[in-house]
């Protein structure tokens, strides 16, 4: 399944969601066909395939959400590097 840019514009929202925690680990991977975008905070559980490496490929984008939490680019730029390292699965 491909995950389109407008539902990444929506996962991303706004800057608030990832400055409200401390964001741990995020980004995407591929399991039985799937593509699932997931995120880990400080303090709250992970998701299950990625504590347990059940996936069958999988990219992170942690950099980019640190970035746009902290104004260093806007959301535009960070949807676009989340996308580019979305085209990176297979």
């Amino acid at each position: 399944m491909q995950i389109s840019k407008v539902y990444v514009e929506k996962w991303v929202g706004g800057r608030g969601r990832w400055q409200a925690f401390s964001l741990n680990e995020a980004g995407a991977y591929i399991k039985d066909g799937q593509t699932t975008l997931y995120y880990h905070f400080m303090g709250q559980g992970a998701d299950k395939n990625v504590f347990d490496k059940t996936y069958d490929a999988i990219v992170y984008f942690t950099d980019e959400l640190n970035a746009f939490a902290k104004g260093q680019n806007d959301k535009a730029q960070t949807v676009d590097a989340i996308m580019a390292k979305l085209s990176e699965l297979k």
